[in-house]
């Protein structure tokens, strides 16, 4: 990609250009946040009463905190934006496109003026990675994790098979469909098998998770913060 197009502005005179900005935290076991630190639209609100599981609702309020950080700093916009339409994340009033994804202790943002999915996996398949494989994944994606050596390398490649067709999932929105994600084969390293018009899939692995991230096409310009570093798209793996 030539220099010139990673330095285009966010936002030109029609509005947005295809842009990236992706976010990935990880947040210490005993970090908390206090419902009355945020600025939650009133849907959000009314979700958080609903929570019964306080595992669950401290992961909602570390996600909104976050959240809140990342649309004040880099949109000057308010959390009070935020909502959730169906079980999909929008903000109110922008013509930016949003998806969030966390496992454990790992937060992923993802935001764009092009439709966005992010999906992040920490937890590998307690069973079998092989067996579990001939329930969810196809032939091809089968062969590709019986091809490794041994289990902790198998589930490791499940783990981020899977987070792919989870963003892919995400990127559909209210058109989600099962059966559109297994139309999608992957070869981790090649191809998309059959290739049409698929979006644009990046994807890391790290010892402790898996991310990946879809997007209707390449972005002109990006920022991707990992953990408090930047990261360049290229140094990603995509196809």
């Amino acid at each position: 990609m030539p220099s010139e197009e990673l330095t285009l502005p966010l936002f030109s005179r029609d509005g947005m250009t295809k842009f990236l900005k992706l976010y990935l935290y990880k947040m210490e076991p005993e970090a908390s946040v206090s419902f009355e630190d945020l600025d939650l639209h009133q849907s959000e609100v009314e979700r958080f009463k609903k929570i019964k599981s306080s595992k669950k609702a401290r992961e909602f309020l570390l996600s909104r905190f976050l959240l809140q950080k990342i649309l004040d700093s880099e949109f000057e916009i308010s959390l009070q934006c935020f909502r959730k339409d169906l079980e999909y994340p929008v903000l109110e009033n922008t013509k930016i496109q949003i998806s969030m994804s966390h496992s454990a202790e790992f937060f992923m943002f993802g935001f764009s003026d092009m439709k966005i999915g992010v999906d992040i996996e920490t937890k590998f398949p307690k069973l079998d990675a092989i067996e579990l494989a001939k329930k969810y994944f196809s032939t091809q994606e089968q062969k590709l994790i019986e091809s490794k050596t041994n289990q902790e390398s198998q589930k490791k490649v499940f783990q981020c098979l899977w987070s792919l067709k989870e963003s892919y999932y995400k990127y559909l929105g209210q058109e989600q469909s099962l059966e559109m994600v297994n139309e999608l084969v992957f070869d981790l390293g090649q191809s998309l098998d059959p290739v049409k018009e698929n979006p644009r899939f990046y994807y890391q692995q790290a010892r402790d998770y898996s991310f990946s991230f879809c997007m209707e096409s390449e972005p002109l310009s990006s920022e991707i913060l990992i953990m408090g570093e930047n990261v360049s798209l290229s140094a990603l793996q995509s196809y």
